[in-house]
């Protein structure tokens, strides 16, 4: 299995999860989920076919529905809470980035710091407003596409979780981790040091 294949198919589980809240009775389009990921309607099925055989979604073809498991939740936040963690089907998305920004120590030492941290509520406010600097920011940012993409997953994650009727915060800490360590790789210009100062005071 390649290692984009596996990128492809937690990105769509990871999209399937924020779309039904992580809830087994909330069926989701087909079409709203390609429509969301871009991906061609042969990936798609795809995806599902192998996702349904691992039982992590169920596909109602007549009404062209797709459903998260209980399982493809619990695996969504376990891959959440620990990103540089592999699971059962999906490969760490720490590791992944850190071939491509940083060295194995670097993203070690990240990893460690990272691991643990708590948001309190208090902090909510402060990070809702870091997470629009973000997205208003993203073409002004000096990373790659890959390092864009992941840290818009990262945002729309934790914007989803803080919207949510019942919000999962241990996933948050795992998106914060994965932003930071991000803007860690690729801070060089004096708004991604801003940023980068921001998020860790919020961490902090």
């Amino acid at each position: 299995m390649s290692e984009e294949i596996a990128r492809k198919r937690f990105n769509f589980m990871r999209r399937l999860y924020e779309l039904t809240e992580g809830e087994e009775g909330q069926p989701v389009h087909f079409n709203k989920v390609q429509e969301q990921l871009g991906f061609s309607s042969t990936l798609m099925q795809d995806i599902i076919f192998y996702l349904e055989n691992e039982k992590l979604v169920a596909y109602q073809s007549s009404g062209n529905l797709i459903n998260i498991t209980p399982a493809g939740a619990e695996e969504v936040e376990a891959a959440l809470m620990e990103p540089d963690k592999a699971t059962t089907h999906f490969p760490a998305r720490g590791n992944t980035m850190a071939k491509q920004t940083m060295d194995l120590q670097m993203q070690q030492e990240s990893y460690e710091k990272t691991q643990g941290i708590t948001i309190g509520e208090s902090r909510y406010k402060e990070l809702d407003e870091l997470l629009q600097v973000l997205n208003s920011s993203l073409d002004q940012l000096n990373m790659t596409v890959e390092q864009k993409s992941m840290l818009q997953s990262e945002i729309n994650t934790i914007n989803s979780q803080m919207s949510s009727a019942k919000p999962k915060t241990t996933i948050i800490p795992g998106s914060v981790a994965s932003i930071k360590r991000i803007l860690e790789s690729s801070a060089r210009t004096p708004l991604e040091y801003e940023l980068l100062n921001k998020i860790t005071h919020i961490i902090g």
